[in-house]
Order: C-alpha cells, then sequence, then structure tokens
C-alpha cells in the first residue's frame, strides 16, 4: 500500500468562518416557522434545538391542523367568543405537541420564540423539561400575562435571554412580532430595514 503524503500547509485551512451559531439557527427556524402562521395579526414561531444543535420541533400560533379554519374567527376585537382567542393554540404550546421524542431529550434542549410567552405557555415550558428560553421580541415583557410567565421561569430555574442578533454571520432576521421578515444575504448586512407594521 502506498504510503500518503502530507497534505501541504499552504494548502490547510480555508474554511469559511461567517457561520451562523446554534441560537442564530434555532431562531431562524423559529421566525420562519413563524411565517406559517394564519394569524392576521400576530405571527409567533418557535422552535426546539437540542444540546447537539439539531432541530426536533417547530410550531406557531394557529387553530389545530385538523379543524376546519373557515369555522372559527381570526379577529381580535368584540366579543371575546367570537374573537381569535378562545381559539389559537400559541407557538409554543404548538411546539411541544409537535414534538414526538424522548422527553427527557428536552430537559438539555433549549427552546427559541420569536415573542416572550405568556403564563399559560410558561407552564407547559416548565412541564416539558425544558430548562433554557431565547426569544426575540419583548414588546410585551411587562405585561401581566408576561410577569407571571417570568415569575414562573423565576422560581423553576428556568433561564431566558432575549436573542442577539448581532451575533449572526452571514443573515440577519429582521423581525419583531410587527414586522415582516428579511432574510439577507452577507453583503447586505447592513441594509436591515424593517417593514409594515401588522398592529
Amino acid at each position: 500500500m502506498e504510503e500518503l503524503n502530507n497534505i501541504p500547509n499552504e494548502l490547510l485551512g480555508g474554511k469559511r468562518e461567517t457561520v451562523m451559531g446554534n441560537d442564530e439557527v434555532g431562531m431562524l427556524h423559529a421566525i420562519v416557522e413563524s411565517s406559517k402562521s394564519k394569524d392576521p395579526s400576530t405571527q409567533v414561531g418557535a422552535a426546539i434545538v437540542d444540546k447537539d444543535g439539531n432541530l426536533i420541533s417547530v410550531g406557531c400560533n394557529n387553530n389545530p391542523a385538523e379543524w376546519e379554519d373557515k369555522n372559527f374567527p381570526f379577529g381580535n376585537e368584540g366579543d371575546s367568543e367570537y374573537t381569535k382567542y378562545p381559539y389559537i393554540i400559541h407557538a409554543e404550546r404548538n411546539c411541544l405537541a409537535n414534538y414526538n421524542g424522548d422527553k427527557n431529550k428536552l430537559q438539555d434542549a433549549t427552546m427559541y420564540v420569536t415573542l416572550f410567552p405568556c403564563n399559560e405557555c410558561a407552564k407547559s415550558i416548565y412541564l416539558s423539561g425544558i430548562k433554557h428560553l431565547v426569544y426575540l421580541d419583548d414588546r410585551r415583557i411587562d405585561d401581566s400575562y408576561s410577569k407571571g410567565a417570568r415569575r414562573i421561569f423565576d422560581n423553576t430555574n428556568i433561564t431566558y435571554e432575549k436573542f442577539n442578533p448581532s451575533n449572526c454571520q452571514g443573515m440577519i432576521a429582521s423581525f419583531i412580532a410587527g414586522n415582516e421578515i428579511e432574510l439577507l444575504p452577507l453583503e447586505n448586512t447592513e441594509d436591515v430595514q424593517r417593514k409594515r407594521k401588522r398592529f
């Protein structure tokens, strides 16, 4: 067998350095998933990434897939019974419901959400065993529901942190609940522009 020659030093390396980390990829999954929401006023996405950086579940705020959408309202004004609120399932709960793997794997996983969770979703996150949350939009973090969520997290050792988009390498997601998604290539990362308001 012929002996292999060493690769010359000048030919080693050269890998692409502008790669995204697990947080960037996880949040992009959540952002893309939010685009599947049929809610006309608020589109929210969630994604769960395991300790090795693998995507294991996604979900957005929607009615259950089996329901006939035409039989339910999607508005957000008027008598609560006739609005979306009694029927739409939040992204975090859909994401957890879509997970079919070993529950023990969730204990080392991270959930990425485009909007800080409400107290009801915080309960579900706690029950799932997830111990870390990364959120993009904190516009509602001081309302009563999000304060309840924060209190649940703080008292159950669930850590949470705001996503830092400046960490993105190669692609920036410009999205804060009321904005369109804009994914930009490397050369345009300085040109992120927010688009129309949805609220």
